[in-house]
């Protein structure tokens, strides 16, 4: 370390003291925030690179990073907010990194989740990300997101729709009020989707378990189609597009089939719709070759990696989805979790441990800082 440098810690150091702030160096000796430590480095990649400096103040925790050059302690954008680039936040103090985590399944829910959507915005302020989407599979999280950014300022919690039958299913009017309540996220049908029930209602898991108990007492339960008998977009899904361009939101594909993926996209590119995202591109249910990715790529579409795939559900490799991603370009890639089962790791931890799996396979900072937060930002970003 340069001599000036240590001047500035030393100096730092003295502060803190004539202020009788106790106070740790490199680390913290309070065992929760030590274990944070660990894998909360200023480069987003989950390797120990502790702050100059840790104290606790009543209820909050103090975290100091110091620079002994005056020009390295913040550097603005153009426009006067703090500038978020990989270069910037391990370059300056003040910067932090700028991530989102987007499809995070967050308690309460119909079934056990790892983590409440309050203690998961505390996460992520806590691990200095920019925000997260609450993805619910039966329910409108945009209510629950608007008192989560109340409560915690410094995370930017966004609500979705997923478009079942508990929800309205393609239901142009729960799309109209879940934009005026702030959605920012419309998913297209997941489990009552028509592809995708039949096979759940057979291979029993345990977030059916509704539908399977109402159809057993003779009631109907809707399952969804985007296309009609001529491969058209319905008239409501036709409506639910312009909607969702009309409020400039992300459409997600959910669960549907391929057929109705390439309908959707090759109607959205004719419309210029720009913010199409092909839901998690790599899980078996959903996988789609490199030659459609390219295809979907071209109209306009962005492409959704996460997780679980490789990590928890398989049979997709690591391998193949780095392989996948290099092909496509990261320019064209969203990275996202798709976690918070309550049997899984924390959905901050996965997206650490997938960003070192990332750097571990050849990519670099500035390609990762792309697929964690530059594309996300562009895509629920008014």
């Amino acid at each position: 370390m340069a001599k000036k440098e240590v001047k500035t810690d030393l100096w730092v150091a003295a502060q803190l003291d004539e202020c009788k702030i106790q106070f740790d160096a490199q680390g913290s000796n309070v065992k929760e925030i030590g274990e944070a430590l660990k894998t909360a480095s200023k480069r987003g990649i989950g390797k120990v690179e502790y702050p100059e400096y840790t104290a606790v103040i009543g209820d909050f925790v103090l975290v100091i990073e110091d620079k002994a050059d005056m020009d390295k302690q913040i550097k603005l954008t153009d426009s006067g907010i703090i500038d978020a680039s990989m270069k910037t936040v391990t370059d300056y103090a003040v910067n932090g990194a700028d991530l989102y985590a987007k499809h995070i399944h967050c308690g309460p829910d119909i079934v056990p989740r790892s983590v409440t959507g309050l203690d998961m915005a505390k996460r992520a302020a806590a691990r200095g990300m920019k925000g997260f989407a609450i993805k619910a599979h039966y329910g409108c999280t945009c209510q629950e997101a608007d008192l989560l950014r109340e409560l915690v300022p410094a995370c930017n919690t966004i609500g979705t729709l997923t478009m079942n039958s508990s929800t309205g299913g393609i239901n142009p009017m729960a799309v109209e009020t879940a934009a005026r309540l702030g959605a920012r996220i419309i998913w297209c049908p997941t489990f009552d989707s028509a592809s995708q029930q039949k096979y759940y209602l057979e291979n029993l898991p345990q977030y059916i378990g509704m539908q399977s108990k109402l159809l057993q007492q003779g009631v109907t339960v809707p399952a969804y189609c985007l296309t009609d008998e001529n491969g058209q977009l319905t008239c409501e899904m036709s409506e639910v597009l312009d909607l969702v361009r009309e409020y400039d939101l992300v459409l997600g594909t959910g669960h549907i089939t391929h057929e109705e993926t390439f309908a959707l996209a090759r109607e959205a590119h004719r419309r210029k719709f720009q913010k199409l995202l092909i839901t998690h591109a790599d899980w078996s249910f959903t996988h789609y070759s490199i030659a459609e990715q390219r295809e979907l790529v071209e109209l306009g579409a962005t492409i959704e990696h996460t997780y679980t795939s490789p990590a928890v559900l398989g049979p997709v490799t690591w391998e193949e989805v780095f392989r996948e991603i290099r092909d496509i370009g990261p320019e064209h890639v969203i990275l996202s979790t798709d976690l918070g089962q309550a049997a899984n790791e924390f959905p901050d931890d996965g997206l650490l441990h997938y960003a070192e799996q990332i750097l571990g396979a050849g990519f670099t900072k500035n390609d990762l800082y792309q697929m964690l937060a530059e594309g996300p930002a562009r895509l629920v970003e008014a």
